[in-house]
């Protein structure tokens, strides 16, 4: 039987002749021959230990795939004029057919851990756009959705108001707004106290007019010292996603005589 001569340094635990590395887990003792029968067992000691590294490989490949950490919320203003978002006590204004994104923290999801998420509150007020809530059967200023790990929850607002808008560049504070809604046989009158310096504006979403429930406005304006303007007449009928605006501009000052 042909024998083949083994040195095996310190560290490097080499064969001298094939340089086939020893490794470590193998727990060898070699006592200065290899017969045929043990260099089969350390080939397949050698094979059995690369297969289950690369199992373990993979199975830790395949966690990581499926692994998902945090999610987003994508809200989509489909109105015509700007819309207000709180998400997470922060404060944003989307353009009209805007879009904004925001990052959600959720925690992290794997194969093992089922659906991991959360609800999420949102508040959401357009000029042309309210929320409607079925169950309450009216408007609310913000919902829940569920923001899933590693996806992202989409909101989408579509105009279901009308609104009137004051813009008060009169130099006056504003204190109260009159909306009326008018038709041949009725009126709906509805009241806003407010605190409106100049150079700010204020909005009101309304009911929008339609063919079968047709109405015109008429909007009184107070201001602090109790003088007022009234705008509108029968033709200042707004439909879905129009707005009556009221764009309020300092008097003329009358030329010296």
């Amino acid at each position: 039987m042909k024998k083949l001569e083994i040195v095996i340094p310190a560290q490097a635990g080499i064969l001298k002749r094939n340089r086939t590395k020893i490794p470590a887990w193998a727990g060898m003792t070699v006592v200065g021959t290899l017969t045929p029968n043990n260099k089969l067992e350390v080939v397949m000691r050698k094979r059995l230990f690369q297969l289950l590294l690369l199992l373990i490989l993979t199975a830790g490949g395949l966690i990581s795939s499926g692994c998902e950490k945090d999610g987003k919320i994508r809200i989509v203003n489909r109105t015509s004029f700007p819309l207000h978002a709180v998400v997470m006590d922060v404060a944003y204004t989307i353009a009209p057919d805007g879009v904004k994104t925001i990052d959600v923290t959720t925690g992290t999801q794997t194969p093992f851990s089922g659906d991991v998420g959360k609800y999420v509150q949102v508040s959401l007020l357009g000029e042309t756009f309210q929320i409607w809530d079925d169950y309450l059967n009216h408007y609310v200023d913000s919902t829940y959705v569920w923001v899933n790990a590693g996806k992202t929850t989409g909101v989408y607002t579509l105009p279901n108001r009308a609104s009137v808008k004051v813009k008060n560049q009169s130099g006056q504070k504003i204190k109260r707004v009159i909306i009326q809604r008018n038709t041949t046989l009725t009126s709906n009158t509805d009241t806003y106290d407010i605190d409106l310096p100049s150079g700010s504006e204020w909005f009101k979403p309304i009911p929008f007019a339609t063919e079968e429930n047709s109405f015109y406005l008429i909007v009184q304006v107070v201001y602090d010292d109790d003088t007022s303007e009234i705008f509108g007449n029968e033709q200042t009928i707004m439909g879905l996603d129009e707005q009556f605006l009221i764009d309020l501009l300092p008097p003329l000052k009358q030329p010296d005589s």
